[in-house]
């Protein structure tokens, strides 16, 4: 297959499932306020140009205040939770070209697709000592990919 076919498919791919889970968030978020279970809440949201900004909506000035800090407080452990794992992944991936490689440690949600994809050939040519360090690391992953979930 054409690398540069099978990049622009992932690429589509990412940008359809970028733009349902969008949609799904706000759609439950209107859901969960027509219910009367949401007073407020805090949403990043990301640019196609990279930049990105946090909107509060609904509540008063303290809840909008807790609402904010609860979505950094999970961002900041997120960004803990992929340094921690990093290394590994660039051991574990290290047959990507280098582009690739930052592109699946820098997104939880790529890094889950791409360890879910890994043959049990490519996990059979690993040394044991990686592939060791892959199962200590598998729990702070979860808990990367639940708290990126919620946020």
């Amino acid at each position: 297959m054409n690398d540069d076919t099978s990049s622009t498919e992932v690429a589509d791919l990412d940008e359809k499932r970028n733009q349902r889970r969008i949609t799904d968030a706000l759609n439950n978020l209107l859901k969960d306020a027509r219910n009367g279970r949401l007073k407020c809440a805090a949403i990043r949201l990301y640019y196609k140009d990279g930049s990105s900004e946090v909107k509060v909506v609904g509540g008063t000035p303290e809840e909008q205040a807790g609402a904010l800090a609860k979505l950094e407080a999970k961002e900041t452990k997120a960004k803990v939770l992929m340094e921690e794992v990093r290394p590994i992944l660039d051991e574990v991936f290290a047959h990507l070209p280098e582009d690739e490689r930052i592109r699946v440690a820098d997104s939880p949600e790529r890094m889950r697709r791409a360890l879910n994809t890994l043959s049990d050939e490519h996990l059979g040519t690993l040394r044991p000592f990686i592939r060791k360090r892959l199962i200590e690391y598998k729990p702070l992953m979860e808990e990367l990919w639940s708290i990126t979930e919620k946020t």
